[in-house]
């Protein structure tokens, strides 16, 4: 499923931009601020190394978010910043090692924080529809008990978004979108903080559905 909103998302952002030709001077014609709730859906895949040994794993999580953004709309064209504030934490996983290097039992869960967003929109015609693309950062702190020993420090994180959506105004100044959006984020690296021998990766992508409001002033 996620393969294929990839597909969908990334050809309708390609075809947008080869048909867009912009004016002369940027204009400013508003700004808005709002906020939006979003239900996503990511799939993460993780290692540890120990050594010459790797295990890995992978699995599925479903979150409902909320956040804020500010936006200006200079015509054929709108910058925006979105801003996540609150904490996302995971559920705990359970991983039992058994292998030359070490063995025992490891726990862990991640917290993600501090999610900022800088897009940009561009409609389709006078249709309503919209593109959306923009570029992310945020920290993923990991709480672990680890057979291995050690601690993993904060890791900031850097994301790529595209997407689709659908605009329509409530009133003069109010305005809501529904929204279904990609997410690919970098592949995450931390080394454990009591040897350097000891590290794990993540990597994480996904999708999520929206409703955001706003009001342009």
């Amino acid at each position: 499923m996620i393969n294929k909103l990839k597909l969908i998302a990334a050809s309708s952002v390609f075809m947008l931009f080869s048909a867009i030709s912009f004016a002369a001077g940027p204009t400013i014609d508003s700004f808005a601020i709002g906020g939006s709730v979003l239900w996503g859906a990511y799939e993460a895949n993780g290692s540890e190394t120990v050594a010459t040994s790797k295990q890995t794993d992978s699995g599925e999580i479903e979150v409902v978010l909320g956040s804020v953004f500010a936006e200006v709309d200079m015509g054929q064209i709108t910058l925006g910043l979105d801003y996540i504030p609150f904490e996302a934490e995971s559920e705990t996983v359970t991983n039992v090692r058994a292998d030359t290097v070490t063995s025992g039992t490891n726990t862990a869960y991640v917290i993600v924080k501090d999610h900022v967003t800088l897009y940009a929109l561009i409609p389709i015609g006078d249709s309503g529809l919209y593109a959306k693309a923009g570029v992310s950062e945020m920290t993923v702190v990991t709480k672990e008990n680890l057979a291995t020993g050690g601690a993993y420090n904060d890791v900031d994180v850097n994301g790529k978004h595209i997407g689709i959506g659908y605009e329509t105004d409530t009133s003069s100044d109010m305005f809501m979108r529904v929204h279904l959006d990609w997410h690919d984020y970098d592949e995450a690296s931390a080394t454990n903080t009591n040897t350097t021998n000891i590290s794990v990766k993540a990597d994480l992508d996904g999708y999520s559905a929206g409703i955001s409001i706003g009001r342009r002033f």
